[in-house]
């Protein structure tokens, strides 16, 4: 059962680009992996109360869960190619992004693996996690990049370092970030996000003061 509430998270990240690689790219593997992830009910995302992954003992307030909780932006290669396991490896690590529970990579409060996860890195393709006995040989096609609010003490700071991170990993790897359109993230599109971020957890924070 360890396992089931962040796989949920990655069912959801994976799902959201879905749709639009539908209609701009030609069909492949990555697409029909999607299309599963979709059939397999992500609009259907559990309760993540009890996650060991997120260990922030003040969200207990917050008594459901729902897709709005969860925020996720993509970096995807400039070229075809897609991004070298080993480069990206390096990336993650500059990041302080530690490989850990369901084999993705996680940033962690102060960077200490004891403490709660901020943010935590995938794979847009198959398998969504990261096999280090493969990954110098292996090209991905895109990361996702998400936080799960509701589990966070602060969730505009972890939204806030999530984007940071995000913008500092499409800088190292040579990648665009977007948004889960696979649009260019803009500045407008970060404050709107950040905004619902803050209105969304407004009851909750003020429950905690």
């Amino acid at each position: 059962m360890e396992d089931f509430g962040l796989f949920w998270i990655i069912v959801f990240a994976v799902g959201l680009v879905f749709i639009v690689s539908r209609i701009i790219s030609p069909r492949s593997k990555r697409d029909e992996f999607s299309e599963t992830v979709l059939e397999s009910r992500s609009d259907s995302l559990p309760n993540y109360e009890h996650d060991p992954l997120f260990d922030d003992k003040e969200t207990s307030a917050m008594s459901s869960q729902s897709d709005s909780s969860i925020t996720a932006v993509f970096i995807l290669p400039k070229k075809h190619n897609g991004f070298g396991g080993r480069v990206l490896q390096s990336a993650l690590m500059g990041e302080s992004f530690i490989h850990g529970k369901q084999k993705i990579y996680h940033k962690h409060i102060d960077d200490d693996p004891q403490k709660a996860t901020i943010c935590s890195v995938a794979s847009i393709t198959e398998p969504g996690y990261f096999n280090l006995d493969a990954l110098h040989k292996t090209q991905y096609t895109g990361i996702v990049i998400f936080t799960v609010t509701s589990k966070q003490s602060d969730p505009v700071a972890a939204f806030d370092t999530t984007i940071k991170s995000a913008q500092r990993l499409a800088a190292a790897l040579n990648g665009q970030l977007c948004d889960s359109a696979r649009s260019n993230l803009t500045s407008q599109t970060i404050a709107h996000m950040r905004e619902s971020i803050s209105e969304a957890h407004r009851p909750t924070l003020a429950q905690r003061s």
